[in-house]
């Protein structure tokens, strides 16, 4: 089994992270995460996260791609967990290139490209949380406000039955104003839907039990547009 191993503060996660989280996962069978904790980044001199220590890992634990998550409390902590974890494989954003060389001696490091444009200090400037809009039955939205919220930087704002929103632009009208969607069933015609909301810069989060299945090509459009397109597994 290959062990991989990544570290972050992950404040307001976004798209860039679990971009990141999943390119780290396809290198190997079982990935640690490490979330710096506050008092670490206190003394690193990093900007106050908005998430708190507990809230941020919860926020990675939300994404389903972390076999293991753990806390990185001081400076020297990476080559320790390396050898107490028995990790193969280190990897960090390509920002970070270079800088964790010195770890080769006890694995093989990888630096990973970054989503271009997107970032936690971008996504903090707006002095606002992520505006959400939820569609799908009342059980899965109850159920899904349940467990977001303002604990991870997201704010509800809209919701609506799929029968409610027949057609793509009847969709696009109704959500213009948040940041992204999540879908909470599957539903004829979901696919044009979804790839006429990335075009209008409206991201979209589907789950895998709900029937979705992740689509390359509207994963490109996210890209093309800057924003979210994710199917949580």
């Amino acid at each position: 089994m290959t062990k991989v191993i990544t570290y972050g503060t992950y404040d307001l996660l976004h798209v860039g992270h679990i971009r990141l989280l999943q390119r780290a996962k396809a290198l190997g069978d079982y990935l640690v995460v490490g979330v710096t904790s506050d008092e670490y980044d206190r003394q690193r001199g990093k900007q106050q996260s908005v998430m708190s220590q507990d809230e941020r890992m919860e926020a990675v634990r939300a994404t389903g791609l972390a076999d293991e998550i753990i806390l990185e409390t001081h400076a020297k902590q990476k080559a320790e967990d390396i050898q107490r974890l028995g990790i193969d494989i280190f990897t960090v954003g390509s920002d970070w290139e270079g800088v964790f060389d010195y770890l080769g001696e006890f694995c093989k490091i990888v630096y990973l490209p970054r989503t271009p444009h997107v970032s936690s200090t971008a996504v903090r400037g707006r002095k606002r949380a992520l505006l959400a809009g939820l569609v799908g039955s009342p059980e899965r939205r109850k159920e899904t406000l349940q467990a977001y919220g303002m604990a991870h930087g997201v704010r509800i704002t809209e919701e609506a039955g799929m029968e409610e929103l027949e057609r793509p632009q009847e969709f696009i009208t109704r959500m213009e104003k948040v940041d992204l969607v999540f879908l909470l069933e599957q539903f004829p015609g979901s696919r044009e839907l979804i790839e006429e909301a990335l075009l209008h810069r409206i991201g979209i989060v589907c789950e895998y039990r709900d029937g979705f299945r992740y689509d390359a090509e509207l994963a490109k459009t996210a890209e093309r547009q800057h924003t979210m397109y994710y199917v949580m597994d």
